[in-house]
């Protein structure tokens, strides 16, 4: 005779009635826990003017406090330029800045013609003996605990592990040489430890990277520094690309960037401008505030003159030359430029 089949058990109304929210669960713990901890809430609280009032405009006001930002490209593209120029508008807003200068370039009068305080930026050079492991280390407790708000690393790709001087040592006793991936593996460890750190105390990082051959690996030819994990945390990614050199003149570098990635979803990516930056002197306003001027139709151009109310100028570079010597022509355009781009959002 068949079994007589048992019925499913009824789900206790009470038991269901005492179980708690997910937020109820771990509150207790979570209060122990977190109770002298800043929880960050997700928000940037401020950004960095860059210079450009191009650049600017893409990028939703500048850099952003509390999150990584990557500069790459070519050599002679502009990215020490660009760096050094944030630096200055950064020490303009009254924040305090910390250059790590690891590519042993580092010159004081650039710095200066760039518009920074020298005596108002800490500079950690690489002579200083330091390896990657302890430049790395020294950027946490920057960002742990002084009052440092932008920590500009020039270049990630000058940070050379501890691995890469022990390579003699190793091959001197018969061993392998470099280790595979040295660099990519000191920097993934910085990286987790400075992510939150970085938001919680409102810090910005602009790190600039390099190229180097994607020898025998797939797709681009090229990869930059600092493997995977330092690529996926870059809150903003922008890539200076070159234009070619103008043979009348050669100390005039034009540039394009281009904004290739952005987890700051208040902006879009894949935006260009094009900067203009002479040898010697950094990142110049003029330039880009004459081809704004053009393009919103604050000056009227016919031909190759240039006029503004009483003024006329036969060819652009005769118009920049001017507001290179008129500075207050110079923050009359620029007003009523941001007038404009403020009245297109």
């Amino acid at each position: 005779m068949a079994k007589k089949r048992q019925s499913v058990p009824v789900v206790d109304e009470i038991k269901v009635a005492k179980k708690k929210s997910p937020a109820e669960l771990f509150a207790k713990e979570d209060k122990e826990e977190n109770s002298n901890i800043i929880i960050p809430d997700g928000k940037i609280h401020f950004r960095i003017p860059t210079g450009s009032i191009a650049l600017d405009n893409i990028l939703g006001g500048g850099i952003p406090a509390g999150r990584l930002t990557q500069l790459y490209g070519e050599e002679s593209v502009g990215k020490t330029s660009l760096l050094y120029r944030i630096i200055s508008e950064a020490q303009k807003m009254g924040l305090s800045t910390v250059l790590v200068a690891q590519e042993g370039s580092f010159d004081e009068e650039f710095a200066k013609a760039c518009g920074i305080d020298i005596d108002d930026v800490n500079t950690f050079h690489k002579y200083a003996g330091k390896f990657a492991e302890a430049t790395l280390n020294r950027i946490i407790e920057y960002i742990r605990l002084s009052n440092v708000q932008l920590i500009a690393i020039d270049s990630i790709a000058a940070v050379n592990p501890l691995d890469w001087e022990e390579k003699a040592l190793r091959e001197k006793e018969g061993e392998s040489g470099t280790k595979v991936a040295a660099q990519a593996k000191v920097v993934t460890e910085w990286i987790a430890k400075s992510v939150i750190p970085m938001l919680r105390n409102d810090v910005a990082i602009i790190a600039v990277n390099q190229f180097r051959s994607n020898i025998g690996g797939y797709g681009s030819p090229v990869i930059t520094t600092g493997g995977r994990c330092f690529q996926y945390n870059t809150v903003l990614k922008l890539r200076l690309n070159k234009h070619d050199h103008d043979k009348k003149q050669p100390l005039i570098t034009k540039t394009t960037v281009v904004v290739e990635k952005g987890k700051d979803f208040h902006i879009q990516p894949f935006k260009v401008c094009e900067l203009e930056f002479i040898h010697g002197k950094g990142l110049q306003r003029e330039p880009e505030i004459a081809r704004l001027a053009e393009e919103y139709g604050i000056v009227d151009r016919v031909g190759a003159w240039y006029s503004y109310n009483s003024h006329k100028w036969q060819g652009r570079d005769e118009f920049v030359n001017y507001l290179k010597d008129d500075s207050d022509l110079l923050s009359d355009l620029e007003q009523q430029i941001r007038k404009k781009i403020k009245k297109e959002e």
